[in-house]
């Protein structure tokens, strides 16, 4: 990691339309809880069977836990943006393919953060609707794409990145 080249790396217009895609998704379910959470009982789903039906119940205030844990993931992920030469790369870094790397790192977090936030986003969204009596359970086929996409696209860009050979200096 010492003497990797510190570059600024911009996002693209299509990555910062994402990002503030991921911050609507971020606040969207904190102003459905704080509109619903009085009618909401005590009755609202805390987990989840690998089928999406509800295997465990308690307080609502536990939706506003998971939306400080939500919070704070597309916080750190942001701020790791902001540090792509300390990422770990499959590949040696050197000015030549830094910039390259350091835009795919970039990319990645604001991907996993968009997939983390969305995941967040499908929990509560779905939490409140089964609390307010509107659905029995959630679909467990979304939930898994969610889980999937966050172990897939990483490993896609490993490779990608492993394609980004640098000479050793």
């Amino acid at each position: 990691m010492k003497n990797r080249p510190i570059i600024k790396v911009q996002h693209p217009p299509f990555d910062r339309f994402l990002e503030y895609v991921t911050l609507v998704i971020l606040v969207a379910p904190i102003v459905l809880l704080i509109l619903n959470y009085s009618a909401l009982t005590d009755c609202v789903p805390l987990r989840y069977d690998a089928d999406g039906t509800v295997s465990s119940k308690g307080s609502a205030a536990m939706l506003i836990v998971l939306s400080f844990v939500s919070i704070f993931t597309y916080s750190i992920m942001t701020l790791l943006s902001f540090f792509p030469h300390t990422h770990n790369y499959p590949v040696n870094v050197t000015p030549t393919n830094a910039p390259a790397l350091y835009a795919m790192s970039k990319r990645l977090l604001l991907r996993i953060k968009l997939i983390c936030t969305a995941l967040f986003f499908y929990l509560i969204y779905s939490s409140i609707q089964i609390g307010l009596g509107n659905i029995e359970s959630i679909n467990s086929l979304i939930l898994w794409a969610l889980i999937a996409l966050s172990v897939v696209y990483p490993l896609i860009m490993v490779v990608r990145m492993s394609a980004l050979k640098g000479t050793s200096e």
